[in-house]
């Protein structure tokens, strides 16, 4: 079981860079929040005996991801430069589950790879609810919002079952 919980963020009633430098000098402000998980995970099992041979892996995890990046209300960011909010999540997976089974009468082998994943990414700036209690964003280059979320998996599972009668 994997659960993870990654945040940058600017809180409510947050005040940034109010007194800007007159000179040229380019202040930007960024807030980002990023989340990379690689997983190689191998289960394997084998069963052998003079009746009846039994194996069985199991390769299972439930991964549950929350990634964020925000403006809480009420909140005054400035920058000369560029605001940007960002949130990213990648997932890597790699799972492998065999097993074998062998006997001299019945040979049984079973294997699974099973992945609950449940993920977010968000990024953005918090509505206040009322007028004049959201968050003001004043930026002379870009504003960005910008959240993505991008997953690999390669699952492989295998099974031999050997028996021999009569």
């Amino acid at each position: 079981v994997l659960d993870e919980t990654t945040n940058a963020h600017i809180n409510n009633g947050a005040q940034i860079n109010m007194k800007l430098p007159v000179s040229t000098e380019v202040v930007d402000v960024l807030v980002r929040a990023s989340d990379n998980t690689d997983i190689l995970s191998v289960a394997g099992a084998i069963g052998i005996s003079k009746t009846a041979g039994i194996g069985a892996a199991g390769n299972i995890a439930i991964i549950t991801k929350e990634t964020g990046a925000w403006i809480d209300s009420n909140t005054d960011v400035n920058a000369t430069g560029s605001v940007s909010l960002l949130a990213s999540s990648n997932e890597d997976v790699i799972a492998v589950a065999g097993s074998i089974g062998a006997g001299m009468t019945v040979g049984f082998a079973a294997s699974g790879a099973v992945y609950l994943m449940d993920t977010t990414t968000k990024a953005y700036v918090a509505d206040g609810g009322a007028a004049g209690q959201g968050a003001v964003l004043d930026a002379n280059g870009n504003i960005t919002v910008a959240a993505e979320g991008h997953a690999d998996l390669l699952m492989v599972a295998g099974t031999l079952g050997l028996g021999k009668t009569g």
